[in-house]
């Protein structure tokens, strides 16, 4: 198996080299990742500048790993199309420090990294914790490994986009896994205003959905999250595209099931 690893946060971030450890039994991983952290810029591709990326040294033995200037959406098309070299069977972008969860995921880098995946008709999942001592957890581990290696039999052939959220583990239990859809929440953005010598700053600042009140309904991805469970989200197989019965041509039902069952066999068996 051949998987392309990706992030927003960096290719120097420790939560993507707990990501690659996570994957490497599984066969081949290549990194395509910024060069600096790129968090909050979606699914942004530069378009009316050159790209570049160099080759780097990884802390992950065995891995080539290549450093892209530009976005999330850059490197995981720079990484399908040249640092690969050959077929890419699944990506996966993350581990993200803070959960993408709630329709606030839409900005997120972590995830537009794995809709351009998707775009281009590979599996991809986006992996996100509640803080970033998580992301080097066994759990976390297993579970990503499990579920990744079921993405590309289930796509069949097909695009698949997939958003992996896990609850805070710091000292508190899991209590499953949970297939879940996207809550449907507005967001609170402020403005805060610095005042330093020579002029004026301004910062734009988003409180976490995960705080949101009230609470959003059972089911949903910020609702699993807060009541301590893993959160498996199917993102829009279909990007809304009915056929011509009124229903989408290629529903995520069955390949998801598979996937929250091979996540709560890595949770059961870590428990």
């Amino acid at each position: 198996m051949r998987i392309l690893v990706s992030n927003d946060d960096g290719i120097h971030n420790p939560a993507l080299h707990a990501l690659v450890r996570a994957l490497l039994p599984l066969g081949e991983v290549i990194v395509s990742a910024p060069d600096r952290n790129r968090s909050g810029v979606g699914a942004a591709l530069t378009l009316h500048d050159p790209v570049r990326a160099r080759l780097v040294s990884f802390p992950v033995g065995g891995v080539k790993a290549f450093a892209v200037e530009g976005t999330p959406g850059d490197a995981v098309i720079m990484g399908m199309r040249l640092h690969a070299g050959g077929r890419v069977d699944a990506v996966v972008t993350g581990i993200n420090p803070g959960n993408n969860i709630g329709v606030d995921l839409l900005v997120s880098g972590t995830v537009g990294g794995a809709l351009h995946a998707y775009l281009n008709g590979l599996p991809a999942m986006a992996v996100s914790t509640s803080v970033i001592e998580d992301a080097s957890a066994s759990l976390v581990a297993d579970v990503v490994r499990e579920t990744t290696a079921a993405l590309p039999e289930q796509a069949k052939g097909r695009p698949m986009l997939v958003n992996l959220n896990f609850p805070d583990l710091r000292g508190k239990r899991v209590e499953g896994v949970m297939r879940t859809t996207v809550a449907l929440r507005v967001v609170e953005d402020h403005v805060e205003r610095q005042t330093p010598a020579g002029g004026e700053n301004f910062w734009i600042l988003r409180r976490a959905a995960i705080h949101a009140h009230p609470v959003p309904e059972p089911g949903t991805d910020i609702r699993a999250v807060r009541d301590g469970y893993i959160s498996i989200t199917g993102l829009t197989w279909s990007l809304g595209h009915m056929d011509a019965a009124g229903g989408a041509p290629h529903g995520p039902e069955p390949e998801l099931d598979v996937l929250v069952s091979a996540a709560t066999g890595a949770w059961m068996r870590a428990r």
